[in-house]
């Protein structure tokens, strides 16, 4: 499998250098946390990434990196979650810090974290 990276795009007022980093494989033990802001600035270099991450089967989703958050972060976790659902599969949003959970708490989406990826079989 190809290890997943993201071009380093230019830089944006206030955002931080930390990009999606690489993934060597869609296992739930080994898939890397997603890092760095998560808002309109990135929007589009971060779904590039979360589209090829679904595609080579990621369903589990770490959280635990991702710094400011705002509406578009909110999309961004409701795309592959909508991908892996047409296709029969759920995501699973793990270890969100609190930006992440009050951004979706305010949007009323504070449900779609922490749940469970498919387990095969299902």
């Amino acid at each position: 499998m190809t290890p997943l990276t993201l071009e380093h795009a230019p830089a944006q007022a206030g955002a931080t250098d930390e990009v999606v980093p690489a993934q060597t494989a869609a296992t739930p033990e080994s898939v890397p946390p997603l890092a760095g802001d998560w808002t309109i600035y990135r929007a589009a270099e971060l779904h590039v990434s979360l589209k090829a991450m679904v595609a080579e089967g990621t369903e589990r989703f770490d959280l635990s990196g991702v710094g400011e958050f705002d509406s578009s972060g909110v999309q961004l976790l409701l795309a592959p979650r909508r991908r892996l659902a047409d296709g029969g599969r759920r995501a699973a949003f793990v270890e969100a810090p609190d930006t992440v959970r009050d951004v979706l708490r305010a949007y009323a989406l504070e449900s779609i974290l922490d749940a469970p990826a498919q387990e095969p079989g299902e």
